[in-house]
């Protein structure tokens, strides 16, 4: 968000790029991929909390604030050059991602969690149904 903010803006009307991702986002949009069944750890900064700590309600409003953050950032960035401006990842300064690639992230960890939600949504309902 900092970076989308503090960005000059390249062009005045929006127009549709393709994104050119380098092998270094093609690695990290691959690590979150939502169509992956592949189960990587989250780094330690990022740990889930225990379901047993989490309130639904506030998990549910953080997460729709979260929404409205990225929509906001999709259509601030519309007038960024997303194939060269990058951003720095959770790992530091030191490791910088295209923005382009940065946001088809945001998008692909945003579905991930829906499909989350989806799953716990199926098992609670199979449990109800059947007591």
């Amino acid at each position: 968000q900092h970076k989308v903010d503090t960005l000059s803006v390249v062009q005045t009307n929006p127009i549709d790029q393709t994104i050119e991702s380098d092998w270094l986002g093609k690695v990290m949009l691959y690590a979150i991929d939502p169509a992956m069944n592949i189960k990587l750890p989250a780094p330690g900064m990022t740990r889930p909390r225990r379901p047993g700590e989490l309130n639904p309600t506030e998990v549910l409003n953080q997460f729709i604030d979260l929404q409205s953050t990225l929509r906001d950032l999709l259509d601030k960035a519309v007038y960024l050059d997303w194939n060269q401006e990058k951003v720095m990842t959770m790992y530091g300064n030191w490791l910088k991602i295209r923005l382009g690639d940065a946001l088809r992230m945001l998008v692909a960890h945003t579905e991930r969690h829906m499909n989350q939600a989806m799953r716990i949504r199926a098992e609670m309902s199979t449990l109800t149904q059947t007591h």
